[in-house]
Order: structure tokens, then C-alpha cells, then sequence
């Protein structure tokens, strides 16, 4: 019962724009267009091997402020995709 909001986030965070049968409804459910960019090309960089601390995450998304990189990475630790370890280092969770 509790990991079926974590399971809707990840399936909107991966899924978001690739149905294009989807309704109104499931696009505001949704994640906006440029944060569920971000969301993919930081999962993109992330492993679950090893962590990358945000610094080198905002020195390699230079096409992202610095603010809404951290506001993708708490939407991405929010859904269970991504978990942040000690000292800003950040691991894709799955």
C-alpha cells in the first residue's frame, strides 16, 4: 500500500511524454515538460554503483540552474528513484 505512490512517480517521471493517447487529466498529473527533462538526464548520469556529488552534476548539466537541478533531484528522492548519501552524493536507486 505505501510503495504505490512511489510506483506512480516513477512511472510518471519515465513515462511522461512517450503516450500520446494520454489524457488531459494524466498531463496535469504529470510532471511539467522541462522538470521531467532534467528528472531523465539526471537518472541518465546517476548509478546505483557509485554516488556523484551535486557539484559535478551542476558542472555537467550546464543547461540547468543550479536550483532546478536540487528541485529535481528532491522530486526524484521524493519518488524513490534517487537517494542522496552523505556529503551530496546522490545514487539512482534502482
Amino acid at each position: 500500500m505505501g510503495r504505490k505512490p512511489i510506483q506512480d512517480g516513477r512511472n510518471r517521471l519515465l513515462h511522461q511524454g512517450l503516450n500520446p493517447d494520454a489524457t488531459e487529466g494524466d498531463a496535469q498529473a504529470s510532471l511539467l515538460g522541462s522538470q521531467a527533462e532534467i528528472a531523465r538526464k539526471l537518472l541518465e548520469m546517476l548509478s546505483p554503483d557509485a554516488g556523484v556529488h551535486l557539484d559535478a552534476l551542476v558542472e555537467t548539466l550546464q543547461d540547468f540552474s543550479p536550483s532546478e537541478l536540487i528541485a529535481a533531484l528532491f522530486e526524484l528522492e521524493m519518488n524513490g528513484l534517487v537517494k542522496q548519501l552523505p556529503g551530496k552524493n546522490f545514487v539512482k536507486v534502482w
